[in-house]
């Protein structure tokens, strides 16, 4: 095969042949055909992917190609959790646009002219999961994968970062959250999202293995571009510190209450290995108005977490203590914040750097009060399985990691601390 171009991949690494189809507009995107790989034409994503990369899942694409896209990208995320390739090119390679319509192939780190042979993984490590005292467990925004992952279930530990707007966007098909109640009523979407996430609670709970949910955090960014998004959002220039997240649970209720009361429903029918957490948190304050929310909607057998991805609730831990009973690192966010870099701008990506001091730092200092306190903590997210990362942090009682839901990162992540554990003692 000719090689078109190289690039980088941010989601699964695989093999993936399929005919090019290029998105210039939203009516490229509502003519997708089932098979093809999506290529984002130059300038035409300008905000994250996350809803427009669901869209073209639903409407059965195989894989993604856009220019300068990054890694935190919610589309490049979701695209390896489906265990997809998710290609960033550089402006300089617009050569692949004249192969629209033709047959390429995404292979380690590179686009080729042409269709290889798609060989299966081999699994060089086990299946059985070993004796480990620290827990491993999935990323899982997309219930339905569990279909086809039956090894991952048996040997991972439950799930621990659920993002419920990844569900909820197969659900919405690009309709504002709002004006899709308006629509169809607040029971419905509610049963739809129980109904979604019911299978795979279901096999979870019947392994006594816990359910993670971390509730919504769809920006103004994403919400404004859908269908009837400008009816009820007002642009901002920075979305990554707006109206998201915890702040828009407790100021705009219509967008949490569904969530809840879709996680009451399972709980009234008998499932106990759920968790829930919120994003986006800074104070005590503003989390206990998110909590008394979902008190208010009947969720009292439930645990509380909360996701660690603000400076000022890293630094600010010893608040929450008597409030939560798990922590799940939002590595992203609290690095950009931490650093003062946009994560979603390539252009200060050489910065963007997990491993930095300061951010291992205050990620430590939150383990070592969990620790004290009893309180499991967990990185999730794509830095997750970096085993560098994860080894800074483990001398100060790190619980485990949530990664993606892949067999080979499972048994990945397993290897590493099995061996971690054995030199330790």
């Amino acid at each position: 095969m000719k090689k078109i171009c190289v690039a980088r991949n941010f989601g699964l690494d695989t093999i993936t042949s399929g005919f090019l189809s290029i998105i210039n507009n939203e009516t490229d995107i509502k003519n997708f055909r089932k098979g093809k790989i999506a290529l984002f034409n130059l300038n035409f994503l300008s905000t994250d992917s996350l809803i427009i990369v669901s869209n073209l899942i639903n409407k059965g694409a195989i894989g993604f190609i856009s220019f300068d896209t990054t890694k935190s990208d919610h589309g490049c995320i979701a695209a390896k959790e489906m265990g997809m390739n998710f290609y960033s090119l550089n402006k300089k390679n617009k050569n692949i646009l004249s192969f629209e319509n033709k047959l390429i192939t995404l292979k380690k780190n590179a686009i080729y002219a042409g269709k290889t042979i798609k060989r299966n993984n081999v699994i060089k490590s086990y299946l059985k999961k070993k004796s480990i005292s620290h827990k491993v467990k999935i990323n899982l925004g997309f219930p339905n994968l569990l279909k086809k992952k039956k090894d991952v279930i048996n040997i991972c530990d439950g799930v621990g970062f659920s993002r419920i707007e990844f569900l909820m966007s197969s659900i919405l098909n690009n309709i504002h959250p709002k004006k899709y109640i308006e629509i169809h009523g607040l029971k419905k979407f509610s049963h739809q999202i129980a109904d979604l996430l019911r299978p795979a609670v279901k096999t979870f709970a019947n392994k006594k293995k816990e359910y993670w949910i971390r509730t919504d955090d769809f920006s103004v960014e994403q919400l404004i571009n859908m269908r009837f998004g400008k009816d009820y959002e007002i642009k901002e220039k920075n979305s990554s510190t707006g109206l998201r997240g915890i702040r828009r649970s407790i100021q705009e209720e219509s967008f949490i209450i569904p969530q809840f009361k879709a996680l009451k429903i399972l709980i009234n029918e008998g499932y106990e290995n759920l968790g829930v957490f919120p994003p986006m948190t800074n104070s005590i304050d503003e989390y206990k108005k998110w909590k008394k929310i979902a008190l208010r909607n009947g969720l009292k057998k439930i645990k509380f977490g909360v996701m660690v991805e603000t400076p000022r609730a890293a630094i600010m831990i010893k608040e929450f203590i008597n409030e939560i009973k798990f922590v799940v690192f939002g590595t992203n966010d609290l690095t950009s914040f931490l650093l003062s870099v946009d994560r979603s701008n390539p252009n200060v990506q050489n910065i963007f750097n997990e491993n930095d001091e300061v951010v291992i730092k205050i990620i430590k200092d939150v383990i070592k009060v969990c620790k004290e306190n009893s309180i499991e903590t967990f990185i999730g997210g794509q830095i997750a399985d970096n085993e560098k990362f994860i080894t800074k942090l483990n001398r100060y009682g790190l619980t485990g990691v949530s990664v993606n839901p892949d067999i080979e990162t499972v048994n990945k992540m397993i290897n590493f601390y099995s061996k971690l554990e054995m030199k330790n003692n």
